[in-house]
């Protein structure tokens, strides 16, 4: 499968669970970023076919993650 699409799932997924963020880092006092960062390492453990998180190495990658984390910000602050 190629790795793009699979990096796009799983960017889709990550902004899913900031749906439910909220509701489960009250119940535990735990911040969000402690849940991604384990998040991101359990994906590149279970995938070994993801990019390599070097953002020089793979320039169009970088661009496309970008982008698609400004419409993620964007669609969080409501615009």
């Amino acid at each position: 499968m190629d790795p793009y699409i699979i990096s796009l799932t799983l960017i889709g997924l990550a902004a899913l669970g900031m749906a439910w963020m909220p509701s489960i880092t009250e119940k535990i006092h735990v911040s969000y970023s402690v849940f991604y960062v384990l998040f991101g390492v359990v994906a590149y453990l279970l995938f070994p076919n993801l990019p390599d998180p070097n953002p020089t190495k793979h320039i169009e990658y970088t661009v496309h993650i970008t982008e698609m984390m400004v419409i993620v910000s964007l669609m969080g602050t409501g615009l």
